[in-house]
């Protein structure tokens, strides 16, 4: 065999390798890529619509507890207001209670002198 022909096969073989790699590895690369691709895509889409879901949850829940918030500070002012109010009509009761008995005590006090 001479160094020709050594060097032909060794040419030869690197061609079929290249053939071999062309029809083999870079369709099962090419699928590997597009399932990694397709596998990543749908976990991304499933992660974000997950992930806008928690979001709305998280705003939904800002929202009712702002509402909750409010409503019971409503409820406190009523409930101040109605205090007051309470404590105008106990107060007024009692100074014409106390105008009642100042003037009973003036009559009782006026009848025995």
């Amino acid at each position: 065999m001479s160094a020709d022909h050594s060097e032909h096969v060794g040419v030869r073989r690197m061609s079929l390798l290249e053939e071999l790699k062309h029809d083999l590895v870079d369709p099962v690369k090419t699928f590997a890529e597009e399932v990694y691709d397709d596998t990543i895509g749908d976990a991304k889409r499933f992660y974000s619509a997950q992930a806008k879901k928690v979001q709305r949850g998280v705003r939904s829940a800002e929202k009712r507890t702002k509402e909750k918030t409010a409503a019971f500070r409503r409820e406190q002012e009523e409930m101040k207001k109605r205090r007051k109010k309470k404590m105008k009509q106990t107060a007024i009761i009692l100074a014409v209670l106390a105008v009642i008995v100042l003037v009973i005590f003036s009559l009782a006090l006026s009848q025995n002198i």
